[in-house]
């Protein structure tokens, strides 16, 4: 339990941080460099953050259930697949 706690107070911690530096170099790009509106910007620095704290989700739920975050697993008998008719 108290290693858990450990855990996610540190992916906390990781993932703040990581999403700060995305947000404000993407709001940069996309303000100081390409003249997006202010408000623009910000959005599209949230909706990136957003959907890579998604994929972290995902990835982070799929490993805790033994399952793999990149794609189906394949019985040995069925690999490689046959193709349809």
């Amino acid at each position: 339990m108290h290693t858990r706690i450990i855990w996610w107070a540190s992916l906390t911690l990781i993932g703040t941080a990581a999403a700060a530096m995305t947000a404000w170099s993407l709001y940069t790009v996309a303000h100081g460099i390409y003249g997006v509106p202010k408000l623009l910007a910000y959005l599209v620095a949230a909706v990136f953050d957003g959907a890579a704290l998604a994929c972290l989700y995902l990835a982070s739920t799929a490993t805790a259930e033994d399952r793999s975050a990149a794609g189906p697993r394949w019985p040995s008998s069925a690999w490689p697949p046959s193709p349809s008719p």
